[in-house]
């Protein structure tokens, strides 16, 4: 099945080979922190959304900026991490496939009813940097969830994963950049130790400032807007940032970023995008536009209760996989089926056969044309995780990182996608805030009708999954 797959996958190479590509322009890309300092550069450029910020710069103001820097060693100055060509390990991956099936069947039971969009490497990413800075049941409890022994090897991991995922294999049409932050009260005594090891093994960077300056918020702001391709920018004066706990407390605030747009690499064409009927519900339809094609030579896969297939991107290793369950089975009741949703991601990412079912042939792709926007409490989903101490006042999770009693008030993820007949794009920023106290068959049809899931995926690793119920709501 593998040579089938690889067969499938050179044959698009091929034919892509033959077509003239197109520049496209490619996102900013947000200054590095350099030498031996954490800094944040002279800003000379203000691109805050709210109307009472329109017109004000960020200044060269040293009270703003100069406790912005931090002393690190030079022996810690991040290694050539992302060089790192080696395969991730298959109890790696194993483990990121339940942790993605178990926390996306959480996420799916809290939001039934609406079309989600969710980030799973990212989550999976800021827990495991927590896991770094906490100790005590706090760390063992987030070592459960993730079902990790050794952070060092995790660590190590996941700087391949990061380098897999950001590596350019053809053309350079696309991006896919996954980037973390890490914003601390310059109040607060932290552990230069733990804040070397993020930047050298997360490649993390680090800014140092007063949390409750609106320079400083607007610091944050703009590196979440450039990191997202301009797409998000959180506003740290609304009532959702000041209704955080303790406000004036804060110890640190994470935030991580993922941006990605790429083209199909057999696009669908435009004359024979017609719309069709979607099936909300066995009461409720819609009409939208479905994107319509018939390939030859398509991998797909049938199971007991499923149907499904994957679209290549130009990337070279971006995948994008479509799940459809049967009529009878909603999509909650197949995500909710344990161990099935990961089982579904291992047998594609790894060229798996099971029982015959991933078979290459006539397929008839209709697919509906759509985009939107989410917004996860990722808090929920950790607690249902067994993940609580970190979130408890009395614990002292962070007293390994810093000098003050720190606890997380919240975990929330924002995330957009759409997909046209050119390509898909897709952005999503992690926020975590801390307070101190003080197939068998030879053709398929695969017809996106009714609710179903999808997953990106890229050299094994799935970085954004999602449930769509109504293409246009």
């Amino acid at each position: 099945m593998k040579k089938l797959l690889n067969r499938y996958s050179m044959f698009y190479i091929l034919v892509l080979a033959c077509i003239c590509c197109s520049s496209c322009s490619v996102k900013k890309e947000h200054d590095l922190i350099n030498d031996q300092n954490y800094k944040v550069e002279q800003e000379k450029e203000q691109v805050i959304p709210q109307e009472d910020l329109s017109d004000k710069n960020i200044q060269d103001n040293s009270e703003n900026t100069s406790d912005i820097k931090t002393k690190i060693e030079e022996d810690d100055l991040p290694a050539e991490n992302y060089g790192n060509k080696n395969n991730l390990s298959k109890d790696f991956l194993q483990n990121f496939y339940d942790f993605t099936e178990q926390t996306f069947a959480h996420i799916i039971r809290d939001n039934e009813g609406k079309n989600q969009i969710y980030a799973p490497f990212n989550f999976y990413l800021s827990l495991s940097m927590l896991n770094e800075l906490s100790e005590g049941e706090a760390r063992e409890e987030i070592q459960k969830a993730l079902n990790i022994s050794d952070a060092k090897n995790n660590a190590s991991e996941l700087n391949t994963a990061l380098s897999s995922l950001q590596e350019r294999r053809l053309f350079p049409i696309g991006r896919l950049n996954i980037n973390t932050s890490l914003w601390l009260s310059d109040e607060i005594n932290y552990k230069d130790n733990l804040l070397n090891m993020l930047q050298s093994q997360y490649n993390t960077e680090i800014f140092k400032g007063d949390l409750k300056d609106r320079e400083f918020q607007n610091l944050m702001t703009k590196w979440v807007y450039e990191n997202t391709n301009f797409e998000f920018q959180p506003d740290y004066q609304s009532d959702y940032h000041k209704s955080f706990d303790q406000l004036d407390q804060h110890t640190f605030i994470s935030l991580s970023t993922l941006d990605f747009y790429d083209e199909w690499l057999n696009p669908f064409n435009e004359e024979d995008t017609k719309p069709d009927t979607f099936f909300i519900s066995d009461n409720e339809k819609i009409t939208c536009d479905f994107m319509n094609m018939e390939a030859w030579s398509h991998p797909f896969m049938v199971g007991e209760d499923y149907i499904s297939t994957i679209f290549i991107l130009k990337g070279g290793a971006e995948y994008m996989l479509f799940i459809l369950p049967k009529e009878v089975l909603s999509v909650d009741e197949l995500v909710e089926e344990k161990g099935k949703l990961a089982e579904i991601i291992y047998n594609w990412t790894d060229g798996q056969v099971s029982d015959g079912k991933i078979s290459v042939g006539k397929v008839k792709l209709s697919i509906p044309k759509f985009a939107y926007e989410d917004e996860i409490d990722l808090r929920k989903t950790a607690e249902k995780m067994g993940i609580r101490k970190i979130f408890d006042i009395n614990s002292k999770a962070f007293s390994l990182f810093a000098d003050e009693d720190t606890y997380i008030t919240d975990i929330r993820q924002v995330s957009k996608i759409e997909i046209n007949e050119k390509g898909c794009s897709a952005s999503s920023y992690t926020e975590i805030a801390a307070v101190g106290a003080v197939a068998s068959k030879d053709e398929a049809e695969v017809i996106l009708n009714r609710p179903f899931i999808y997953i990106l995926y890229k050299d094994k690793i799935p970085f954004l999954a999602g449930v769509v119920r109504n293409p246009i709501g």
